[in-house]
């Protein structure tokens, strides 16, 4: 089984993508195994697995399946820090959010619920280390009632 295309893309903050496309007929499902993807090293079988899902997940039946590998390099100390500030942001304005709206109706309650959110929120979402890659599986399946579209990111983790 081999790629369709493979070509790179600098995202936000400079981070670059190994991006992978091929069609999957329902025939190569049992091939998926044997993919190898070098720009994810020693964690290949990982990115391959999380396919396998995505894959899984899609249930094409008898249609093709359309699926783009996304494998960033490996992030640098900049880069994650870029990302980890991000993710503060991204925690103080779902609380401002939820917290607001809630403190118009009981302004007490409303705000303890955005102090208590934030942190939660904050604490979900993915912590990015200097030497981490980032991946992204995205699939596609046109027929039957629709085109469906199916996703799953995962996080390689330098230390684990």
């Amino acid at each position: 089984m081999q790629f369709e295309k493979t070509y790179q893309v600098i995202a936000n903050r400079s981070i670059v993508l190994d991006v992978h496309e091929l069609t999957i007929h329902p025939a190569d499902r049992a091939r998926l195994a044997m993919l190898d993807f070098t720009s994810a090293r020693q964690a290949s079988y990982r990115v391959t697995e999380t396919l396998i899902q995505v894959y899984d997940r899609m249930q094409a039946k008898g249609r093709p399946c359309q699926i783009r590998v996304s494998i960033s390099k490996a992030l640098t100390r900049e880069q994650a820090d870029a990302l980890n500030d991000q993710r503060g942001h991204v925690g103080a304005l779902i609380s401002t959010a939820i917290g607001v709206p809630v403190g118009l109706v009981a302004p007490i309650t409303g705000a303890a619920l955005g102090v208590s959110i934030g942190p939660l929120v904050s604490s979900r979402l993915p912590t990015y280390h200097m030497g981490d890659r980032m991946v992204y599986i995205e699939a596609t399946v046109s027929g039957g009632i629709g085109p469906q579209r199916s996703s799953q990111s995962l996080i390689i983790q330098a230390r684990p």
